[in-house]
Order: C-alpha cells, then sequence, then structure tokens
C-alpha cells in the first residue's frame, strides 16, 4: 500500500478542511494559533483530547519523554500530547498533504521545538 493507494480510499481525501475551519475563526493563514483553539478541530479521532487524557496517564507519559505517533494526520494528537505532558513527540504521517500542513499548524502553535513531523512511507 502507498500514499497513492490511501487517497484512494477517500477516507481523508481533503488535507486543507482544516484550515477553513481555522479561517471561519477568523484566523489567516499565517497567525498564531492557541492549542486550545486548534484542538477543537485537528483530531482525526473519538473523544478528542479526553482520549488523549486517558491515554498520557494510562501510558505515563511525562516531561522529557520521546513519544513515537505513527499516522499522526494533522498532527493533533501529538501537540496536544506534547503540550499536556511536556514530552517529544515525533510525529509519523504517510500523506504529504497531511504532513505538510501539520508541521505548519505546529509551527503556528509554538510547539515545534516538542513536535517533529515526518513524512515517510511507515508501512
Amino acid at each position: 500500500m502507498s500514499a497513492k493507494d490511501i487517497k484512494s480510499m477517500q477516507l481523508y481525501p481533503r488535507a486543507e478542511r482544516v484550515l477553513d475551519d481555522i479561517a471561519n475563526l477568523g484566523f489567516s493563514l499565517q497567525d498564531p494559533l492557541p492549542i486550545d483553539v486548534l484542538n477543537r478541530f485537528d483530531q482525526l479521532h473519538y473523544h478528542g483530547t479526553d482520549a488523549l487524557d486517558v491515554a498520557i496517564a494510562a501510558s505515563g507519559i511525562k516531561s522529557g519523554q520521546q513519544v513515537l505517533e505513527i499516522g499522526s494526520g494533522w498532527g493533533g494528537c501529538a501537540r496536544y500530547i506534547a503540550h499536556a505532558s511536556g514530552a517529544h513527540i515525533t510525529a509519523i504521517e504517510l500523506q504529504s498533504d497531511y504532513h505538510e500542513i501539520g508541521s505548519a499548524l505546529t509551527q503556528r502553535t509554538g510547539l515545534s521545538e516538542k513536535v517533529t513531523h515526518i513524512n515517510t512511507d511507515f508501512l
């Protein structure tokens, strides 16, 4: 399976849709973004950040630790875990459009020192 195969499945066909949600709140493409605002739109899983709080507690993630997220999408989970725990997250994403948007969003939240985005075929 490749990034092209993933796109053909139409699970997440339009990576830039998160930017539309942010723009609808009045933020330009260059504006800094508060993490609590972005969290409303960038979680590609059920139960939002509540699920991540459970995962942080159950895994015992603490400041200074290294965490690997595979299939990071826009990087919402990575940013939230880094923000909430102080851990450093390596966020790996297969799809280049999600990777690019995720990297830009991380910069806009000021979490670039805690979250490293990598675009590669993890399959």
